[in-house]
């Protein structure tokens, strides 16, 4: 129920509903950052909390709800939540739609297995992956291929656009010669802080006006960790986490560049967001980032686990303002022709459709 691109993916499908007079109950496992960011909708919030490797009592309340609503059709995201919901529809007979954002569910997919699977692999679940390289871990954890269509994410572009702005320089106190460097995640391992961190020692030794911002929270631990990193690399005055943080338009557009260090990512909404916002971008190799990159010639792709890499591709972009610029259009475009808010939730509503008619 907190942030992240998953969770924004999430608030953005109930918003159109809302919009569309659609009667939507919208069921979450707790308060929290998502159940904030729909206050004032007419989609009506239940707070349903599960525990344990399987929860009868969550199944029995989602039965109750599916009755109580008269709900035509689930549409969940993620793997916990898509096999409770598969196994709702099955006793209900009503159709699922389950969204997957990342590859790192199927590395991991927890107890049952199994069942998860072949829950997912019934006729009434229509499985949506957010990019290519989701569908093929699909695929490679057992689903056929046929049952798994692409729906890209998409971004908001009146929101997300190119703009001057000196946000994050008047809000950290840099001087106007800085550069900024920008970070958009939480705080978990699978982000490659660390990496990212090593590479901005080498940065900063070589141009000491480079400032990395990183917004997002996350596990407590793991930022005490990064932050004593951050400190036996010397890096105090350099390098700064702005907790929870809105990353909005003018966010994007106070940044120079956009770095990730993520080991795995599905199709990552930061990417859209800066490309949205003419922001260039340096990501390390994995199914997501590298395969975006390369579709948008919007930034560029490093290995995975060479700080030395990541930091040459940083100052390379950093130190070309040609270069930085044609990235930048490059990503732009991208956005405006395949990545847009419009066309993603058309994508939903089309689908929606299609399933309702078969039911009528």
């Amino acid at each position: 129920a907190g942030t992240g691109g998953a969770e924004t993916v999430f608030c953005q499908m109930v918003r159109f509903f809302d919009q569309r007079d659609e009667n939507a109950l919208t069921v979450l496992p707790g308060p929290g950052w998502i159940a904030e960011q729909l206050t004032g909708l007419r989609s009506e919030v239940r707070f349903v909390a599960s525990r344990g490797s399987f929860s009868r009592r969550l199944l029995t309340t989602l039965m109750e709800l599916m009755r109580q609503s008269r709900a035509n059709i689930m549409v969940v995201h993620l793997l916990g939540s898509a096999a409770y919901a598969a196994l709702t529809g099955l006793l209900m007979r009503r159709p699922v739609i389950a969204v997957f954002h990342g590859a790192l569910d199927f590395e991991a997919p927890g107890r049952l297995s199994g069942l998860k699977r072949w829950l997912l692999g019934l006729g009434h679940v229509h499985v949506v992956a957010v990019s290519a390289g989701v569908k093929e871990a699909l695929v490679a954890w057992g689903l056929r291929v046929n049952r798994v269509r692409i729906i890209a994410n998409g971004v908001d572009t009146a929101a997300f656009r190119p703009m001057a702005s000196t946000a994050v320089r008047e809000a950290l106190g840099l001087p106007a010669e800085a550069l900024i460097v920008g970070a958009v995640g939480n705080l978990h391992p699978v982000k490659g802080y660390e990496l990212m961190l090593q590479a901005a020692a080498l940065v900063v030794q070589a141009q000491p006006h480079v400032h990395f911002v990183v917004a997002g929270e996350g596990d407590p631990v793991y930022q005490r960790e990064l932050e004593q990193l951050r400190d036996q690399l010397g890096l105090q005055r350099h390098w700064h986490f702005l907790g929870f943080h809105t990353a909005d338009g003018a966010h994007y557009s106070s940044l120079g560049l956009l770095v990730s260090a993520a080991s795995s990512e599905g199709l990552p909404l930061s990417f859209l967001e800066a490309m949205a916002c003419g922001v260039p971008i340096v990501a390390t190799a994995n199914e997501g980032s590298t395969r975006l990159l390369d579709d948008a010639r919007c930034g560029l792709s490093v290995p995975y686990g060479d700080p030395a890499a990541l930091a040459g591709a940083i100052m390379s972009v950093l130190g070309n303002e040609g270069l930085a610029r044609e990235l930048g259009e490059h990503g732009l475009q991208a956005v405006r022709q395949r990545y847009s808010l419009g066309a993603t939730l058309a994508e939903y509503q089309r689908l929606i459709n299609q399933l309702i008619q078969t039911q009528g």
